[in-house]
């Protein structure tokens, strides 16, 4: 659960009104994984944070003590000056500094933006005498994290001042960096929880995660962003209608492959078309004292209800998103079997958790061994993908693949066309009771171009 109360070791804001950074804004600071240091007190001998380096310059001058720098701040970046033909990348106004001593006994930092928190982010800064240095930061597809910064202090701490190097990237394919005055201050920023669905849809059999925007002391001693254990879940929060200020009943469960928490709702019917929102049972705080706050509400959509069938030969009322659509009868653009369908269609989107084609369907009752099965045929611009993909309520995913035949003479974009097939689908978890089914992503670029058509979906006895 989301620690309540406040910082142990006092806020920070004092300090800096005096002009001094004060002392670690937590009793606890994380470790690598979030445990406190166990190791005793580093830099009791005022060398630098990286063993055997002498201070600025490569003199012999004695460092403030680095308990000094120990805390949670908030970093506020000038604006990038403007480049032609170049953009900034990874710029964000504000940022989170975290400074801490690891079960290691090393000094570490991590700078990051709200809800982009990872303990893999950490680094050792440079410590010399009136600056720290942090380095640039990248993810593995080397987009830019964290800039580079270089903040000043003293024997106070903190003197609230630096500078940062922003990446830009440029359309020649060039990168470059400005440099850019920032100010530190003690962390005075609320933290936010967010909930967010598993799948990219609000749906009522949705599973939803939560993910708070700076790391925060959990109720098992974890230093993390995310609700690690269902019943932490069950006492940090609960969700409700905004309008009626009912409570909605969910469940904490695992997620599926993952060591966090998903709450679902007990009856996903009953919360189809309300607005719908979470608060928090017990008040929390980060670790600078600083109450924690609950984002926003979402509207729960409305899924197409299966109970022995859904033919298509009438519109569907709801279930459909992206680019889905209904043809009441065979035409150059759909090609139904018998009757109307159902379309997925294209653009084919990254698979980056984008909105793409999907029709949602509510089973009647939980989804036991029976199978249920979908008639459909592909039309697409290459035979080597898996066009359809199928979200689970359980929260696992799937997708198959059809056997295409050239066709013979390209068909607009598409060159390949299966026959109409009949699938049977198999529950996948536990207690599922909907699923979706759409236009699967695609790794390659450019995308290729794919249009499912849906005859039928029908529950097997």
């Amino acid at each position: 659960m989301l620690r309540a109360g406040t910082s142990a070791g006092g806020s920070l804001a004092g300090a800096f009104e005096q002009g001094t950074a004060g002392q670690a804004s937590s009793g606890a600071p994380p470790a690598e994984g979030g445990a406190p240091n166990e190791g005793g007190a580093p830099n009791e001998g005022g060398t630098t944070a990286r063993a055997g380096e002498a201070g600025a310059g490569g003199t012999d001058a004695k460092l403030p003590a680095l308990e000094l720098l120990l805390g949670d701040y908030d970093v506020y970046f000038s604006t990038p000056p403007a480049i032609d033909d170049c953009s900034p990348t990874g710029y964000e106004p504000r940022m989170n500094l975290s400074l801490f001593f690891a079960r290691s006994g090393e000094f570490e930092g991590q700078v990051f933006a709200d809800f982009h928190w990872q303990t893999s982010f950490a680094q050792e800064p440079r410590v010399g005498l009136g600056t720290i240095e942090m380095l640039a930061l990248s993810n593995s597809a080397r987009t830019p994290l964290a800039p580079a910064l270089i903040l000043d202090w003293d024997e106070h701490g903190f003197r609230g001042t630096g500078f940062a190097e922003i990446p830009y990237t440029c359309q020649s394919g060039v990168t470059t960096t400005q440099s850019v005055p920032v100010t530190v201050e003690a962390d005075r920023t609320p933290p936010k929880l967010r909930v967010d669905p598993v799948e990219f849809t609000r749906l009522g059999f949705t599973r939803f995660g939560v993910t708070v925007s700076e790391p925060i002391e959990l109720q098992s001693g974890d230093y993390g962003a995310v609700v690690s254990d269902p019943p932490d879940g069950e006492q940090a929060l609960e969700f409700y209608d905004v309008d009626t200020n009912a409570v909605l009943p969910t469940v904490w469960t695992w997620a599926f492959g993952g060591p966090v928490a998903q709450a679902h709702f007990v009856d996903p019917g009953s919360v189809e078309g309300r607005t719908v929102a979470a608060r928090l049972l017990a008040p929390f705080a980060d670790h600078a004292g600083n109450p924690l706050l609950v984002l926003g509400t979402f509207d729960v959509e409305r899924s197409a209800l299966l109970d022995s069938e859904l033919d298509f030969d009438h519109e569907p009322a709801v279930g459909m998103f992206g680019n889905a659509s209904f043809h009441a009868a065979a035409g150059p653009d759909a090609e139904c079997e018998q009757g109307g369908c159902l379309v997925l269609d294209g653009p084919v989107v990254a698979c980056n958790g984008a909105p793409r084609s999907t029709f949602a369907v509510r089973l009647s009752s939980v989804w036991d061994m029976a199978d249920v099965q979908i008639r459909y045929r592909v039309w697409a611009s290459s035979n080597s993908i898996s066009p359809i993909e199928i979200g689970y309520a359980s929260g696992c995913r799937g997708s198959f693949s059809v056997a295409f035949t050239a066709l013979s003479q390209p068909d607009g974009a598409f060159s390949y066309a299966s026959d109409w097939k009949t699938r049977n689908l198999a529950p996948c978890g536990g207690n599922e009771n909907g699923f979706t089914l759409s236009l699967a992503c695609a790794e390659n670029a450019p995308p290729p171009v794919v249009r499912v058509v849906l005859e039928r979906i029908t529950r097997a006895k």
